[in-house]
């Protein structure tokens, strides 16, 4: 049973509320580890209220941050920020953040820890919450129950940190990003409607006055986060039977439109974009499949997403869009391919074989087999070097033989340390080529960062800049991609042998057809699919790429990632095809699942026949 979290509360200008919240949490039957109030500038007797709390309660503790001239939705993710530091290193199993405008009955953490207790899966819980009536705010058969509203989310600690906590976003969507990244690296995330809690402050009313500015808004941010366009259409029609009727679904129409057509910025990264599209399409056809009878489950409409977006902090609408967009050039850790495992094709002139076919037997099969000697699995591990936690999961699954190569980042803040210990214990490493996610390292060359960023905000800007040769951005690829390789060197010794990347940046067509990779150096592949998994088009380009590629460079036959894990039948069907022919599967053992089936041995339960080995085994 969990029991030990800790409680982060932003508070700005909360003296009207905040003693509602001191004295619930002060009431609980679990009490906190600690809780930190960070005042964030407050003008009002907030400061003297907690301090008066504070004074009676040793475990909670407040944090003056000095006033801000310029207020905006960031300021939450900050103050929530400079909390977390007073508390990062303490002894704890969850991490809540709490607004300081609610009030809740004396089981609620309680409550919400048994219920991360009972799910190991489980990495973000909450509830809903109710104003001015004794109904929740939301209609839970309408939002989805995976949506967990920013006014309270408990996070696991694992979950949290994998996530690497909030980002500061100035247009707002701090909860909402945080919600989905953690979906995107595996986690649950569930709201509990047996309880509920009351938020006193109406929900938008810090934010602006107007009801049509507020959808406006709203619809902007529906754009620049990614909102699929059919998903708009539809979310358009819900908001028009709301208040303001009509009048409400076509300001967030405009909004959405009106950014579409300055060609905003995107706040979040590709993968997140393409991961919410997802998300948006499965609950359209959920929807409908149910309003036909034929969907057992409740929908997930577009009030989930309003509810993301719907800051309850005290912090005003930014009066110009623009000079708020401040994209988010980096996920903690690179989110594992969700497209499942098929058919591919080879860099030599053998033929594509279904993944179906088996060219080994089983290990729990009373038949013998003969391991084809050009068979193999090489898991490989990305990330390596990215922090301690990285490396430090990566070496155990290689110390345990479940992982037989690694891909290494440089000029991150366990890079030196990663790539010393690789070279006395002979890990196979090759470069993991990072254009998206910011340089860590102490004292790296600042122009160096620049450029490197320069090319993070056109990559990730956009879903497709990465197809598209940019003749604008030559010099900069060229600088970024020749100092990677370099540092490589330097620091593991010899020049990189094997070449992939963070994001599978390096099949930017600015890097495939500048030839800035070393001819005959071992490159990955693009993910191998079936028709049917992916559209013509989409399997074409890859399949060019391919081609390009084993004109001057070495590539596997095929290429997967490790999840979905879950899927019947599909980690033996790539197994399998490891007997007779050369496989690559992607790993990131940071994420929990992913490290349980790797250095918990499942991997070996169910590999069968099939040899691992690291890619110096290729002929």
């Amino acid at each position: 049973m969990l029991s030990k979290y800790i409680l982060i509360t932003p508070a700005r200008n909360e003296a009207q509320f905040i003693e509602l919240t001191l004295k619930s949490v002060v009431a609980q039957t679990l009490l906190p580890v600690k809780w930190v109030i960070v005042s964030d500038g407050s003008t009002d007797s907030t400061e003297d209220i907690i301090e008066r709390y504070a004074a009676a309660h040793p475990w909670i503790e407040l944090v003056r941050m000095p006033g801000r001239p310029e207020r905006h939705f960031a300021g939450k993710a900050y103050a929530f920020n400079a909390g977390y530091a007073r508390v990062k290193e303490l002894d704890y199993e969850v991490i809540g953040n709490l607004d300081g405008d609610l009030s809740f009955d004396e089981e609620y953490f309680a409550f919400l820890l048994k219920k991360l207790s009972q799910n190991s899966k489980l990495g973000v819980v909450g509830t809903p919450f109710k104003e001015n009536s004794n109904e929740p705010y939301y209609d839970f058969r309408i939002v989805g129950l995976d949506h967990v509203s920013g006014a309270c989310q408990l996070f696991r600690r694992e979950c949290f940190e994998e996530i690497g906590g909030y980002v500061p976003m100035k247009l707002g969507g701090v909860d909402h990003v945080a919600l989905t990244t953690a979906r995107m690296k595996g986690w649950t995330t569930r709201t509990y409607t047996e309880k509920a809690c009351f938020h006193h402050r109406k929900m938008g009313s810090a934010q602006t006055s107007s009801a049509l500015k507020s959808k406006f808004k709203i619809g902007v941010k529906d754009y620049v986060f990614g909102g699929h366009p059919f998903w708009q259409i539809f979310r358009t029609g819900y908001q028009m039977m709301k208040e303001p009727l009509i009048l409400g679904g076509l300001a967030l129409a405009s909004g959405y439109i009106y950014a579409a057509l300055r060609g905003e910025e995107r706040l979040i990264p590709p993968e997140m974009v393409e991961f919410r599209r997802r998300e948006q399409m499965q609950r359209l056809k959920s929807f409908f499949l149910r309003k036909r009878g034929a969907a057992a489950q409740a929908p997930q409409l577009a009030a989930n997403e309003e509810s993301s977006f719907e800051e309850s902090a005290d912090e005003p609408g930014p009066s110009s869009v623009r000079a708020n967009l401040a994209p988010v050039y980096a996920l903690r850790s690179s989110a594992p391919d969700l497209a499942p495992a098929t058919q591919g094709r080879r860099s030599s002139v053998m033929p594509a074989v279904p993944i179906g076919i088996s060219g080994c037997t089983s290990a729990s099969s009373p038949q013998t087999s003969t391991l084809s000697p050009k068979g193999l699995l090489i898991v490989n591990a990305d990330d390596f070097g990215r922090d301690t936690a990285n490396t430090d999961r990566t070496l155990e699954c290689v110390r345990r033989g479940a992982v037989s190569a690694v891909s290494a980042m440089v000029f991150m803040e366990d890079s030196e340390r990663a790539a010393a210990i690789a070279r006395e214990q002979g890990i196979e490493a090759g470069l993991h080529l990072n254009l998206t996610s910011p340089f860590t390292v102490s004292g790296c060359s600042p122009s160096l960062m620049e450029q490197q960023q320069r090319l993070a905000r056109y990559l990730r800007g956009q879903k497709f800049a990465s197809v598209f040769f940019h003749p604008g951005l030559t010099s900069a690829f060229e600088y970024v991609v020749s100092a990677q390789i370099e540092e490589f060197q330097r620091i593991y010794g010899a020049a990189p042998t094997r070449v992939d990347g963070h994001h599978h940046m390096h099949l930017a067509s600015n890097i495939l057809f500048a030839k800035l990779l070393p001819k005959g150096t071992l490159i990955r592949r693009n993910f191998t699919f079936q028709p049917g998994e992916k559209s013509f088009a989409n399997r074409a380009y890859r399949k060019f790429v391919d081609n390009r590629l084993a004109r001057r460079h070495r590539i596997v036959d095929f290429f997967y990632s490790l999840p979905p894990m879950d899927s019947p039948g599909r980690l033996e069907r790539i197994f399998s095809l490891a007997c007779d022919h050369f496989v690559e599967l992607e790993t990131h053992p940071i994420n929990p699942a992913e490290h349980a089936f790797l250095a918990g041995g499942e991997i070996f339960q169910r590999i069968g026949s099939a040899r691992i080995a690291p890619f110096t085994a290729l002929p």
